[in-house]
């Protein structure tokens, strides 16, 4: 991060979740690439070093691209992530639907990871270990967050009218794959 404004919040999420973080002073940032020929600018800006660099704005997105999201009650809005990433994973906005429409039933979490934070508003989460196991109700509000494994079951309820989440999902995930980092 080169500069940033007063109050910027970052969410790092790495899976897996313990791993050597390194930092290559000498790697070329892609600001560093954009003075240098077209051609190679112009690749650069689309995939970096096997990479594609994503640059949401909430405050430029206005009201286009939200979805209904079947049976969750909510409207999702994608930051790009999943096109940059080949459908590897996803960074979403969630917001409670216009319609209110409260969640149908509880449904299963399918992908291997599932994070959340409430960025506003509040709602209750409901999860259960399977199916027809009793669901639980914990509070959420702004600033909390909350993971779903994979072949829970969960939904969000009682969701008040401003609800915003910033959702991350993992589709893939294969433990046998893991880079090994060493010093």
């Amino acid at each position: 991060m080169l500069e940033s404004s007063a109050g910027l919040e970052v969410l790092e999420l790495g899976v897996p979740a313990e791993h050597l973080t390194r930092a290559d002073r000498s790697f070329p940032l892609l600001e560093q690439l954009q003075g240098q020929h077209e051609e190679a600018s112009s690749a650069a800006k689309a995939i970096f070093g096997g990479q594609r660099f994503v640059r949401y704005q909430a405050s430029e997105a206005g009201e286009a691209g939200w979805q209904s999201e079947a049976g969750g009650g909510l409207e999702v809005r994608s930051t790009g992530v999943a096109a940059a990433t080949a459908g590897l994973a996803e960074v979403s906005i969630c917001r409670r639907s216009a319609a209110s429409v409260r969640p149908s039933s509880l449904r299963e979490q399918t992908a291997p990871i599932l994070f959340a934070r409430v960025n506003r508003g509040t709602a209750c989460l409901e999860t259960a270990s399977s199916r027809d196991a009793a669901a639980q109700c914990t509070s959420l509000g702004e600033g909390d967050t909350f993971t779903v494994p994979s072949g829970h079951w969960w939904r969000l309820d009682q969701a008040s009218a401003e609800l915003e989440l910033l959702r991350f999902e993992l589709f893939r995930y294969d433990e046998e794959d893991e880079t090994s980092y060493s010093e």
